[in-house]
């Protein structure tokens, strides 16, 4: 699957809305903007947060430590930054 990325001049955006509360964690395209991501946390402490950065990261394979939610981070609809270039 290829990302909606919208490249920036530090690297790139991406629009996500994260389902909670999943079984099966995954990610699915919806549109040409937007990736919807499955996650089996609930939105308590920030571990629905921490577990959606885990798995872009390991679909993206790129390190955590790269990704951060500039926006949204208590609703259901973010918006990701990934710094640097993805290959």
């Amino acid at each position: 699957m290829k990302f909606p990325l919208i490249k920036g001049k530090e690297g790139y955006t991406l629009r996500v809305l994260v389902r909670t509360g999943s079984k099966n964690p995954g990610i699915e395209l919806i549109d040409n903007e937007t990736v919807r991501v499955r996650v089996r946390a609930q939105p308590h402490e920030g571990m629905a947060n921490k577990e959606l950065i885990e798995i872009l990261s390991d679909y993206l394979g790129i390190a955590k430590s790269r990704l951060e939610i500039s926006a949204g981070e208590k609703n259901k609809s973010k918006i990701i930054r990934i710094r640097g270039q993805i290959d």
